[in-house]
């Protein structure tokens, strides 16, 4: 990708696990970053992982309200598949 951070602006890659985390935020772990081709530190890595981290939160995101709780991430192919297990959660009133 490509990123402005502050005054810095770098194309950046990240290579790293995805995890599920409290079951409703998918997260990045165990990551190898590269900023404009150079590994990043481990302060510059870890200041990016605050800032994608998490990946997506199901509940913020799509407003699931708990719906689905993510136990096991898998890579299939090229396809994403999530498992764990779901319920019909009570919205909460605005």
């Amino acid at each position: 990708g490509f990123g402005e951070f502050l005054l810095l602006k770098s194309q950046f890659a990240v290579y790293a696990t995805l995890i599920a985390v409290d079951g409703s935020k998918l997260a990045l772990e165990n990551a190898h970053i590269i900023l404009d081709g150079q590994a990043a530190s481990n302060a510059a890595s870890e200041a990016l992982l605050q800032l994608l981290n998490p990946v997506v939160d199901l509940d913020k995101a799509l407003h699931l309200f708990g719906a689905i709780h993510v136990d096991k991430i898998e890579l299939s192919g090229n396809k994403l598949v999530a498992s764990g297990t779901t319920t019909i959660p009570v919205r909460p009133r605005s």
